[in-house]
C-alpha cells in the first residue's frame, strides 16, 4: 500500500513538481524495487550435488570432520576444489553401511 504525504513539492530549477509527480515517482521507485525483489527471489537456488564441505559436516550431516578423515584414511573418498574438502553424501551413506559406521 502506498501513502503519499499531503505536503506540496516546490519546484526545483523551473520543473513543475507538484504533489502528483511526487507521489508518481515514489509509485516507480516501490514497483521497481518490489520487481527486484521478486527476480531476486525467482532466481534458481545453487545446486549441491549431494556434497558438503568437510567444515559443515557437523551442521549438515551431524558428523565431527575429525571422524570423516578416519573415514577418508579407511577409504572414503574425498574431493578437492581448491582448499575446499568435499564429501558425497551419498558415498558417506554407503561407506557407513558397508562398515558399520565405526572409525578405528
Amino acid at each position: 500500500m502506498l501513502i503519499c504525504k499531503t505536503t506540496y513539492v516546490k519546484p526545483i530549477h523551473g520543473f513543475g513538481h507538484n504533489l502528483k509527480t511526487a507521489c508518481n515517482d515514489t509509485l516507480m521507485q516501490t514497483t521497481m524495487s518490489n520487481k527486484a525483489n521478486r527476480q531476486r527471489m525467482q532466481q534458481p537456488q545453487p545446486v549441491n550435488f549431494g556434497m558438503f564441505r568437510l567444515s559443515k559436516s557437523k551442521e549438515t550431516v551431524d558428523v565431527c570432520p575429525n571422524t570423516l578423515r578416519q573415514y577418508h584414511r579407511e577409504g572414503l573418498p574425498f574431493y578437492k576444489r581448491g582448499k575446499a574438502v568435499f564429501v558425497s553424501m551419498a558415498e558417506l551413506e554407503d561407506f557407513i553401511r558397508r562398515t558399520g559406521g565405526t572409525a578405528n
